[in-house]
C-alpha cells in the first residue's frame, strides 16, 4: 500500500513534485527499498497573485521600510498595521504587498467589517514570513562545554529494551548474533540503516540470547529491562537520543530586552531553514518527534471528583431512543475549569459521564522521586509546566502550571490547568516536565531565566552558535484577526503566498468544550476569522505555529483554505466551532461552506495532542478535499457532533495518525448531543441532520488505530461512506449510532476494535438501519461480521441491511457473530447478506488493483 499512497498523495499534490517528506513518511526507502528522490524546489505552495478590486497596491518592507513612507514600491511602509490603516483612507479593494523577509507584530493585525475586500500577498517570486515572534539580540558565551564520550556516534544504555514496546515491527531487524553489546554497537554504526539497536545477553534462551536487533525508524522509546543494552545514533533524528556525557551549553544576557516569557524559542538559519528549540524538559525528546514520557508517580487525588454542575436537559420523545436520545449540559460547578464557556456535556450526571467514569476532573497533583526524575531536587519550579495524558484512557493530554514543590517529599502541586480536554479521570498517565534550568542537557533546549535576564541554549553542533542565525521569543498567539457578526460581516479578504510562523503555546490559554465530544479547544488560531463571508486562505504556508493554525469560530459563510501547507503546528491546522442557544442552530451562528483543499498537513499536535488536521464542532456542510495528511497523535479529521451534516470528505490521503495514542482512526467522528437545525432540507428545523459523505479517500489505520479508518464513534450517525480505499479499516457503529451506510468500498485487512469486515457494538432498534453492500473485504482472520445484540431468531434485532459484498479470508470461508456463531451459509439461509460471496485470499498485486480502481487511479 505503500507505493500505492505515494502514487495517489503526488497526484493529488502535484505541485510538491518529488514530494519527499512523503516518501519519507511512508518509509519507502527502508521497508520497500526504494531510492529517495532528489528534493524538489518547487514543493512551496505556489499561490495565485491575486490583483485588488480596485487596482491599488501598498507595499510593505518590514526590513529596509518606514511608516513614514507613501507606501509605494520605491517608498514602502514598514508595518502591516499602517498599511491596513492607509487602506481605511482608500476606496475597498486595495491589496497589501508584503516584501521578502520576516514582518515582526508587535500586535494581532485586527481587522472588522470596514477592511472588507482587503488582499495580503506576496511579492511576486518571493516569500514574505509573518512572525509572532521577538526578535533577541545574542551574544552567546561558553557556559557549559563537555566533551561526550559516546562511541563511534552511536550511544549505548545498559538496562534499557528499546523494541519491546513496539515488537514486532517491520522496522525491526533480527541483524545477528553477536556475543557483547559493544559489537552490537559497533555493527549498527557502521550500517547505514540502523537507527538504534537493542543486545539481549547470554541469560536468554535459544531464541534470543545474544540477539543484535536494528531499528531502521524513528522510533527511540529505551524501557527499563534488566539484561538488555540499547543504543541510539546520534545525529538521525531520534527524539531522546543524545550523548549524556556531553554538554554545550551557552548563555546570553538579555536584558534590557522586552520578549516576554519566552514560552517558545524560535530560530532562522542562515540558509533560511526554521526551527523550534525545545523548552528545558524531561525526559529528554523533541516534541516535534514522537516525544518520551515517563510512566509512574503517585498522583494526588482530585478535590472534588463529583459533577455538580447545574444539569441543563431538553427531552425530546421523538428522538432516537437511546442514550443520546436528550439534549444535556452541566453548568458550573466542575466545568468553572473552562473559563470560554463554564459548560460542558462532560459535566452534567447523566448520559455517557453516567455521573461518574467520565465526569470532568483532574488530578491535583504528583508525588515523583529521583528514580522518575534523576536531575531533582529542582532549586525552583517557577514558570515550570507539567504535562500528562489523561489516565484511564489516553484519549489528550493537561497542562499545569505548578503552584508548589515540595523537595523533601518530591511532591508537585498543581496551578492553574487540567482543562484542555472533555472527560475526566482521577489520575493521570504518561507526563513530563518542562521549564527547569536543571534539565537543560539535550541539544537544542533551552532555558530562559526572567529574573536574571539570562538566555540559555544547548547548541546541538560543536563550537558556537553562529552569529548569523536569528532568535524569535514566540510572543503572540494570534497574527490576524478578522472580526465580524452575522449582520456586519468581515467579507471577502484574502492572504496569499505568506508564510505564518512564531506564534507562542496556547495550551494555557482559556479553552471551553464546543460540544457532546470528547475535545476542549481555545478559540483562536494564527489566523482567527469570527464572523466572515468569502475569506480565502490560498498557497500559504503554516510552520512552527505553537497553538492552532487557522481558527474558524461563530458566523463565518465560505471560508476557503486551499493549496496551503501546514507543518510542525502545536495544535490544530484548522479548526470550526460554531454557537448555538443550547440545543438550537438555527440562528445561523456557526460556519457554513468552509473549504480546506488540496492542502498538506502534517507533524502536528506537538503540544496539544487532542488535535487534527481538520476539527469541527457545531458546524455544517464543510468540505475537505484533495488533501494529504499525515504524522500527528491522534486522528487527523475529527467531526465532534452530528450538528447539521452535509459535510464532504472526499480524495484525501491520510495515513500515520494516531502516533501517540492508537485510540480513534484517520477519521472520527461523536453525535452524543441532538442539535435543532435547518440544514436537512434548508428550511425545516429537525434534529435530523443531512447525510455526511465520506468517499473517494485512501485511509490507512497504522500505528494500531483501533477504531479503524473511519471511527464512528458514540452514538455517530447519518453516513455515506462509499468508494474509499481502506487499509486495516471496516465498518463500525456503537453506542447507539445508526443510518451509516458503507458500499463500494475496498477494505484490506480491516480492525474494527478486533479484525473484522463490520462492528456493530449494539444493533440500532427496530425502524433504523446500518448499511454494507457492494464492499471487497480481505480479511486474515474468518470473522466477517461481530453484531452485538443480534439474534438471528428475533427479526427486531437484525437491523444491517448487507447483500452483494465480495469476502476475501483464510481457507474461503467467514464466519458472523449473531447471538451464536454462523457459517455465511448459516447467516444467507436467514435471509440476511444475498449475494455475498468469499473466496480465498487475493494476491498483494489485485488487491492494489482493486484499490487504484476505487481511487480513480
Amino acid at each position: 500500500w505503500r507505493s500505492t499512497a505515494y502514487d495517489y498523495g503526488r497526484s493529488l499534490l502535484p505541485g510538491q513534485g518529488s514530494f519527499t517528506t512523503l516518501f519519507d513518511a511512508l518509509q519507502l526507502g527502508s521497508l520497500c527499498n526504494q531510492t529517495r528522490p532528489a528534493e524538489d524546489a518547487s514543493a512551496l505552495p505556489r499561490a495565485r497573485r491575486p490583483v485588488g478590486d480596485n487596482g491599488i497596491e501598498i507595499y510593505v518592507d518590514f526590513d529596509g521600510g518606514s511608516d513614514s513612507n507613501t507606501g509605494t514600491m520605491a517608498s514602502p511602509l514598514k508595518t502591516i498595521m499602517a498599511a491596513v490603516t492607509l487602506t481605511r483612507r482608500l476606496s475597498p479593494g486595495t491589496t497589501i504587498v508584503l516584501r521578502h523577509g520576516t514582518h515582526y507584530l508587535s500586535a494581532p493585525v485586527e481587522l472588522g467589517a470596514e477592511d472588507s475586500h482587503l488582499t495580503f500577498t506576496a511579492a511576486p517570486g518571493e516569500i514574505p514570513i509573518v512572525s509572532g515572534g521577538i526578535p533577541v539580540k545574542v551574544a552567546w558565551q561558553p557556559y557549559n562545554i563537555t566533551p561526550g564520550t559516546c562511541a563511534g556516534g552511536v550511544c549505548m544504555f545498559a538496562g534499557r529494551n528499546s523494541i519491546s514496546s513496539h515488537f514486532p515491527s517491520p522496522n525491526i531487524i533480527n541483524f545477528t548474533r553477536v556475543d557483547t553489546p559493544e559489537q552490537c554497537r559497533d555493527l549498527c554504526a557502521a550500517h547505514p540503516e540502523c537507527k538504534s539497536f537493542t543486545w539481549h545477553d547470554a541469560k536468554y534462551g535459544l531464541e534470543w540470547n545474544r540477539t543484535c536487533f536494528f531499528e531502521t525508524d524513528l522510533i527511540w522509546d529505551p524501557a527499563v529491562e534488566a539484561d538488555h543494552y540499547a543504543g541510539c545514533k546520534l545525529g538521525q533524528g531520534l527524539s531522546g537520543c543524545s550523548d549524556p556525557t556531553a554538554r554545550n551549553i551557552y548563555v546570553a544576557d538579555v536584558r534590557g530586552q522586552d520578549i516576554g516569557p519566552v514560552t517558545g524559542l524560535h530560530f532562522q538559519t542562515a540558509d533560511g531553514i526554521l526551527h523550534r528549540a525545545i523548552r528545558a524538559r524531561y525526559p529528554n525528546s523533541d516534541p516535534e518527534y514522537i516525544p518520551l514520557y515517563l510512566t509512574g508517580g503517585a498522583w494526588t487525588p482530585p478535590p472534588n471528583p463529583g459533577c455538580n454542575s447545574a444539569a441543563v436537559e431538553y427531552d425530546f420523545p421523538n428522538n432516537y431512543q437511546g442514550m443520546f436520545q436528550n439534549f444535556l449540559l452541566g453548568v458550573g460547578g466542575t466545568c468553572d475549569r473552562y473559563e470560554v464557556d463554564p459548560s460542558s456535556y462532560w459535566c452534567q450526571p447523566g448520559g455517557r459521564t453516567g455521573g461518574k467514569t467520565y465526569c470532568v476532573r483532574s488530578p491535583a497533583g504528583i508525588t515523583a522521586d529521583k528514580t522518575l526524575l534523576p536531575n531533582s531536587p529542582y532549586k525552583t519550579v517557577n514558570n515550570a509546566i507539567l504535562s500528562a495524558w489523561r489516565g484511564d484512557g489516553e484519549w489528550f493530554n493537561w497542562f499545569w502550571d505548578l503552584a508548589q514543590y515540595n523537595p523533601a517529599t518530591s511532591n508537585f502541586t498543581f496551578g492553574r490547568g487540567g482543562f484542555q480536554g472533555g472527560e475526566g479521570a482521577s489520575v493521570g498517565g504518561r507526563w513530563y516536565i518542562e521549564n527547569l534550568m536543571e534539565e537543560l542537557d539535550y541539544p537544542d533546549e533551552y532555558f530562559y531565566d526572567p529574573a536574571g535576564g539570562q538566555l540559555y541554549y544547548y547548541y546541538n553542533d560543536t563550537g558556537t552558535p553562529p552569529a548569523t542565525t536569528v532568535y524569535a521569543a514566540a510572543n503572540l498567539t494570534q497574527l490576524f484577526i478578522l472580526r465580524g457578526g452575522q449582520s456586519y460581516p468581515v467579507k471577502n479578504v484574502t492572504f496569499t503566498g505568506i508564510l505564518f510562523t512564531g506564534t507562542a503555546p496556547t495550551y494555557l490559554a482559556p479553552h471551553g468544550v464546543p460540544s457532546g465530544g470528547d475535545w476542549a479547544l481555545e478559540p483562536q488560531g494564527a489566523l482567527t476569522f469570527v464572523g466572515t463571508e468569502g475569506t480565502v486562505v490560498d498557497g500559504c504556508v503554516f510552520e512552527r505555529l505553537d497553538g492552532n493554525a487557522v481558527f474558524v469560530g461563530g458566523y463565518n459563510r465560505d471560508v476557503s483554505v486551499r493549496d496551503s501547507e501546514f507543518s510542525f503546528i502545536g495544535n490544530n491546522a484548522v479548526a470550526l466551532w460554531g454557537n448555538t442557544e443550547y440545543y438550537d442552530g438555527t440562528n445561523g451562528d456557526q460556519p457554513r461552506g468552509t473549504v480546506m483543499a488540496g492542502c498538506l498537513c502534517r507533524e502536528i499536535g506537538h503540544y496539544e495532542k487532542q488535535s487534527s488536521c481538520f476539527f469541527q464542532a457545531k458546524t455544517a456542510e464543510s468540505l475537505v478535499h484533495g488533501n494529504v495528511m499525515f504524522n500527528m497523535p491522534r486522528a487527523a479529521i475529527n467531526f465532534n457532533d452530528g450538528f447539521g451534516g452535509a459535510n464532504t470528505v472526499a480524495a484525501n490521503l491520510v495515513f500515520n495518525t494516531c502516533r501517540e495514542s492508537s485510540d480513534h482512526g484517520p477519521f472520527n467522528s461523536w453525535d452524543r448531543i441532538p442539535y435543532l437545525t435547518m440544514v436537512r432540507d434548508g428550511a425545516t428545523p429537525s434534529l435530523i441532520p443531512a447525510y455526511n459523505n465520506i468517499s473517494g479517500n485512501f485511509m490507512v489505520a497504522n500505528y494500531g488505530a483501533d477504531g479503524g479508518c473511519l471511527d464512528n464513534d458514540d452514538g455517530s450517525s447519518w453516513y455515506n461512506n462509499f468508494n474509499n480505499f481502506f487499509v486495516y479499516g471496516g465498518h463500525k457503529s456503537d453506542f447507539d449510532g445508526h443510518e451509516k451506510r458503507s458500499y463500494g468500498n475496498v477494505m484490506l485487512y480491516p480492525n474494527v476494535y478486533g479484525k473484522r469486515c463490520v462492528g456493530i457494538f449494539g444493533m440500532p432498534h427496530p425502524g433504523y438501519n446500518e448499511g454494507f453492500w457492494n464492499n471487497t473485504c480481505v480479511l486474515d482472520v474468518n470473522t466477517y461480521a461481530s453484531l452485538d445484540g443480534c439474534n438471528i431468531g428475533n427479526p427486531n434485532t437484525l437491523t444491517l441491511t448487507a447483500h452483494d459484498n465480495r469476502l476475501y479470508a483464510p481457507g474461503g470461508k467467514v464466519s458472523v457473530e449473531c447471538g451464536r456463531t454462523l457459517t455465511l451459509a448459516d447467516w444467507q439461509a436467514a435471509g440476511q447478506d444475498p449475494g455475498t460471496t468469499v473466496a480465498d485470499l487475493p494476491t498483494v498485486a489485485q488487491m492494489m488493483a482493486w484499490g487504484r480502481a476505487v481511487l480513480g487511479m
